[in-house]
């Protein structure tokens, strides 16, 4: 999804961001608080999938309730 957002295909993201299931999960594994004893690039990837995540919230400008969050690549 991430590579998707940053190909700035405009009306592929408006048609994103106008899904309200796919941003609300964004979201909510955006704002997954990851255990510190977790490594990384642990077994399952439940850090990186997170990171993406966050990635994709900044780029439709969802935020997350942390910093800078809200602030995204696409004005729309």
């Amino acid at each position: 999804m991430l590579q998707l957002l940053e190909s700035e295909d405009k009306k592929l993201i408006e048609k994103i961001k106008e899904s309200g299931d796919l941003v609300g999960m964004v979201r909510t594994i955006a704002e997954r608080n990851i255990e510190s004893d977790h490594e990384e690039d642990g077994e399952d990837g439940e850090a990186e999938v997170v990171g993406l995540a966050k990635r994709c919230a900044e780029v439709l400008g969802v935020g997350t309730g942390g910093p800078g969050g809200g602030k995204g690549l696409v004005e729309g």
